[in-house]
Parts: structure tokens; sequence; C-alpha cells
């Protein structure tokens, strides 16, 4: 069963930096009450299509090609969150702080002209802040179970749906259609971009777009 770019796949796994050994990801709920990994959710077997970003680019080059089982999987920090970039170390007056109605301090998350980033350092008139990944820099260990391959076209269709889209979306497979029950209209470029998308990764026949069937 060697697994192979685009196959869906059930995984479990455990994230932890290195060399602390700190978990700062996890499918595994005990595990993330007992490491206090805060926001974490759903937890259990996770299903994700392989090559798509569903996780880690470089956790899944290493998954394709092995088969069901677990693995050890390290990363090197150019190929789990990426290296620290100093470009993204911007300065900021205070007063742009203060007319936000934030106390500028280390540790507190911004967000900046529309990019969200960790306050640094605070010197007098002045405000570091750091855009990169919280992450970026760190070498990590993921310890990956790989469950089973995934052929339910409900389950694949749902998979994508909930990723590229809307994970309230409900999902409907009858005679090779699906039918996507959302919220909102979408616009037709995108209704278009997605469908294509979801026939592509999935092998279904058609799509549609359904406003009034959403959980």
């Amino acid at each position: 069963m060697a697994l192979k770019e685009k196959d869906f796949v059930k995984i479990t796994y455990t994230a932890r930096l290195k060399p602390e050994g700190r978990v700062f990801d996890t499918t595994d709920e005990a595990v993330a009450k007992k490491e206090h990994v805060d926001g974490r959710g759903p937890f259990g077997p996770q299903t994700i299509c392989l090559g798509q970003g569903f996780i880690l680019h470089g956790l899944e080059k290493q998954l394709i090609g092995k088969d069901k089982g677990t693995y050890t999987i390290e990363l090197a920090a150019a190929d789990a969150f990426g290296k620290k970039d100093a470009k993204l170390l911007r300065l900021f007056p205070t007063n742009k702080f203060i007319e936000q109605q934030v106390r500028p301090e280390p540790g507190v998350v911004v967000n900046m002209d529309g990019h969200v980033g960790m306050i640094r350092t605070v010197n007098g008139g002045r405000v570091t802040v750091d855009f990169n990944h919280p992450l970026a820099g760190k070498d990590v260990a993921y310890y990956v179970e790989v469950l089973d391959t995934v052929t339910d076209m409900q389950e694949k269709v749902h998979t994508v749906t909930t990723h590229m889209l809307d994970s309230t979306a409900h999902v409907e497979v009858k005679d090779d259609k699906a039918t996507i029950g959302i919220h909102h209209n979408l616009p037709a470029p995108i209704a278009e971009q997605f469908k294509k998308k979801i026939i592509e990764l999935t092998g279904i026949k058609d799509v549609s777009f359904d406003v009034h069937k959403h959980d």
C-alpha cells in the first residue's frame, strides 16, 4: 500500500520540538491535556489528501512511499515551518499601538496592516514585531501512525470541502454527484474553482453548491 500523492489517508500524530521535546500539536486528546496544548481540535484520526497542503509539505514528502504503520519523522527547520527571516522583523512606533488601544509588551500577538505577528521587544518609542511563523527556525519530530487509505467518496469530498471551504459544510454524495451545503453563496468563479479541485482530487463526476443545505 505504498502511499502516493493525492492518496487520501487516515493518520494520527504527535509533534514535538527538538531538542527540548515540547509537544506543539497532537491528534491525541489525552496528550494535549497532559502537555497543555491549546487550540487543537478536533481530536482523533485525521483524514488528509497527500501533497495538497493538509499538513506540512516536508511531512507529506516523508509519508509518500510509506505503508501502514508507525513512523518517527524528523524535519529540519527549513522543511518544517521555515527558517527565521530577518526581513520579517519590523519596527513600528509605539504610538501606532496606542492608537489601536494595544499595550505593547513582548509576547503579545498583534495584527499590523493585515499581517499577524508577535511583539519581540519594546525599546522607548519603538516596537519590534516578528512576522515569522512562531515555530520558524525550529527543528521538529512527528510521531505518525498511518492507519489506512480512504476510499469512501463521501469522506473524500467532505475532507477536501472542510479543508478548502468550510468546516461546517454539509456533504451529500449520490450517483457520483456531490451536493455541498454552505452558509453563503459563492461568487461563480470561486465556486467553479472549488468544483474543479474537488473533482480533480476525489474523482467525483459532478459537484453543486446549495446554500440551503448546511449544518
